[in-house]
């Protein structure tokens, strides 16, 4: 795999195979590699970097180049960035069943048993570089956050937190940070210095970060209901995006920030301007997942065991009801293009006895489809195809 990138003005073009690639400042280029070594190089001005990349038949590499800028936290310093940077991960999906943490193809197929874990808690998350999984182990007290490699081999201990549960794991698009919600604040956590973190927030849910990684947004539970804030990652004044406790279930995308207000969907273009209405339904919609281009956006209805899945043009908030009512239906994600909804069913209902598959993930086209099934066990998933 040849690489021979070129530079025009402020634009780093890297050249791949025959193709050429732009990366933009605030882009990520990610390849997708098999069945060979392959050697990426990346210039800009007199500066370069590469790496060598061995990928199989069995699984899909995934390679991510992305410009890095400087981040600054009061408690862990400065983290360097860099023109660009080469890290190497894998696609695929991440479940917890059986109490231990397991990771498969994008597909379902060839999984492999990544670590042991508990049956509380959120379940794991997939960093977006494909390198790592996150997830919890439940102590006395105290609530364990640890890594697997994708990769392989034994799991690390990231943080142990003085809180009695974590209702969230939201790795930043990066994979630099991670934000662990508990019930006893909201915490960034750094992959790259284990034991260290702080806490940003004594009260917050929902966290989601800002496309470009430099903000991220929570909701915070006064009274009888959420208020939408989001804090600059590199210190700075928080700003208050809602008033009155009318803002909850925040996710930020590149058309920018989404949260439910009411019965609809409101977005913010830049913290701390003026929202306005996103949807017009009038049914208690509350947003789920972004594309990573912005252009798709999943949400969802919730009825008690049952949910409605919606599809929303990213732009102009023209909303189509994917699936009606059903019981036991979970929307868990999208596709980094936007083409594939990944949900999960059959888990509510009456008890399962011990042992036997309880629900099942699939993915299902966002333009409408038959599903697919690709796991049976789970009920939660968390991918990065």
């Amino acid at each position: 795999m040849a690489g021979a990138p070129r530079t025009e003005g402020e634009r780093t073009l890297v050249r791949i195979e025959g193709r050429t690639y732009e990366l933009r400042p605030d882009r990520e280029l990610r390849v997708r590699l098999r069945g060979a070594r392959h050697t990426l190089e990346v210039r800009r001005g007199g500066v370069r970097c590469s790496r060598s990349v061995a990928a199989s038949e069995e699984t899909t590499t995934l390679a991510t180049i992305r410009r890095f800028a400087d981040v600054t936290s009061p408690t862990l310093g400065r983290i360097a960035g860099a023109p660009c940077r080469i890290v190497a991960g894998k696609i695929g999906i991440t479940y917890r069943q059986n109490e231990k943490i397991w990771f498969a193809s994008r597909d379902g197929s060839s999984r492999v048993r990544l670590a042991a874990a508990g049956s509380d808690g959120p379940e794991p998350v997939l960093s977006p570089d494909g390198r790592w999984v996150a997830f919890v182990r439940v102590r006395p007290h105290a609530v364990d956050v640890s890594l697997v490699a994708t990769a392989g081999g034994p799991p690390s201990l990231l943080r142990r937190l003085p809180a009695a549960s974590v209702s969230d794991l939201v790795w930043a698009p990066d994979s630099r940070l991670l934000a662990a919600s508990t019930d006893d604040g909201l915490y960034f956590l750094h992959p790259d210095a284990p034991s260290s973190g702080f806490r940003i927030a004594t009260v917050a849910t929902g966290p989601t970060f800002s496309p470009d990684g430099s903000w991220i947004a929570y909701a915070t539970h006064r009274g009888t209901g959420d208020d939408i804030y989001a804090s600059p990652i590199s210190g700075g004044e928080t700003r208050r995006v809602t008033r009155h406790r009318h803002g909850s279930v925040p996710r930020w995308g590149r058309k920018g920030l989404v949260f439910s207000q009411g019965r609809d969907l409101w977005r913010v273009d830049i913290p701390g301007t003026r929202p306005r209405q996103f949807t017009r339904t009038g049914a208690w919609i509350f947003p789920l997942a972004w594309s990573a281009d912005g252009t798709r956006l999943l949400a969802a209805s919730v009825n008690f065991r049952y949910e409605r899945l919606w599809t929303i043009d990213g732009a102009t908030g023209e909303v189509h009801q994917l699936k009606n009512w059903a019981l036991g239906l979970w929307g868990q994600g999208l596709s980094y293009d936007g083409q594939t909804i990944l949900a999960a069913t059959g888990c509510a209902g009456p008890s399962i006895p011990r042992g036997e598959p309880r629900g099942t993930i699939e993915t299902i086209p966002f333009h409408g489809g038959k599903p697919r099934v690709i796991l049976k066990g789970p009920c939660s998933a968390s991918w990065n195809g």
